[in-house]
């Protein structure tokens, strides 16, 4: 994998390390304090990565609960939301910690990705 950083106010890309391997073209983002990257795709495990300069700590692991495959997450107020696939379903769970699901959302076909949009 090949991840970067953009400072603030900067222009160019820096070459970020992780110090844990994570595998398969993996979704990502960023929480407002450390970055989740899904381990595989599909996956169950998400890793946290505190990130200094450029390099990235492996501060936390997400195991998911009954999610044994999801292509994508995403996460708003303490919430993670992850479209379970081969399932008509999206799931949440709390974050950062993980664990049972906290609630199912029904009615999709076969959910693949995950946004959250606040309304006004």
């Amino acid at each position: 994998h090949l991840f970067a950083t953009l400072p603030k106010g900067g222009k160019n890309l820096t070459a970020l390390t992780l110090n844990a391997d994570v595998s398969g073209l993996s979704p990502m983002r960023w929480d407002g304090e450390d970055l989740a990257i899904l381990d595989g795709d599909p996956g169950s495990l998400i890793y946290q990565f505190s990130i200094t300069g450029s390099a990235g700590t492996e501060v936390g692991l997400l195991k998911l609960r009954k999610a044994s495959e999801i292509s994508d997450f995403a996460i708003q107020d303490g919430t993670l939301y992850a479209p379970l696939l081969n399932k008509n379903e999206v799931a949440a769970y709390a974050y950062p910690d993980g664990g049972k699901i906290l609630k199912l959302f029904f009615g999709f076909g076969e959910p693949t990705g995950a946004a959250v949009s606040v309304l006004p």
